[in-house]
């Protein structure tokens, strides 16, 4: 709790004007700093605990973990929330003539296992430990996380890329790897991955949490103990 304090007075101090509805928000979150969070999103996370489960590489998630309400055909599952806000997403961009999909969704336990040996074999444990989770610790297992179009750097200059990065949020989807925060997540920038988290929660990682998933997670699980 002291962490999330510690984050939301930066925040709110750092801006060198400050409005008198901002000074009463700074008075409120000193008292009470979960007050940010709806209640929409405090119910969500307190009925779901593996919904905005804080899986890194200090976190991980059970070996049998499969969420019970996926939907979509083979690799491209995801949880039936997820799915319906990225159909929504991928109408949105189509109307801007453009094209989006999912590449990957849900990856159980075992998949991510092969993924992770096949990388060390192949690409040596630096490369891997900047692009791979290690079993359990993959948000893909939570089936809120998706891979959008291709895993190359090429992604960065596409349409699709600056689109998603324009209009992503709109639709609860928060990119869990970007770029400058290598450090805080443990990962090399990802351009095509995305973590779901509601479009509410997209709004207040945006405007309390200088828009770090990590910082967003590491809060809200915070207000839930």
């Amino acid at each position: 709790m002291k962490r999330f304090i510690f984050y939301l007075l930066i925040i709110f101090f750092g801006a060198c004007a400050v409005k008198q509805e901002t000074q009463i928000e700074i008075k409120q979150a000193e008292q009470n700093p979960c007050s940010i969070f709806t209640d929409t999103l405090l119910n969500l996370a307190k009925q779901d605990s593996y919904f905005f489960f804080e899986v890194d590489k200090q976190n991980s998630l059970p070996s049998d973990y499969t969420p019970q309400d996926l939907m979509g055909k083979g690799k491209s599952a995801v949880r039936e929330q997820v799915y319906n806000a990225f159909k929504e997403m991928q109408q949105a961009a189509k109307k801007d003539g453009l094209n989006i999909w999912i590449l990957s969704g849900f990856r159980p336990y075992q998949r991510q296992e092969t993924i992770y040996q096949r990388s060390l074999k192949n690409k040596g444990l630096e490369h891997t430990s900047r692009y791979v989770a290690k079993p359990g610790t993959s948000q893909h297992q939570l089936g809120t996380a998706i891979d959008i179009n291709n895993v190359h750097d090429t992604f960065i200059n596409t349409k699709e890329y600056a689109w998603l990065k324009e209009n992503a949020g709109k639709f609860g989807f928060s990119l869990s790897f970007p770029q400058g925060q290598e450090e805080k997540t443990g990962y090399a920038f990802e351009p095509w991955h995305y973590r779901y988290i509601t479009s509410e929660g997209t709004r207040l990682q945006k405007e309390y949490f200088n828009d770090s998933q990590v910082d967003f997670l590491a809060a809200l699980n915070a207000c839930l103990k």
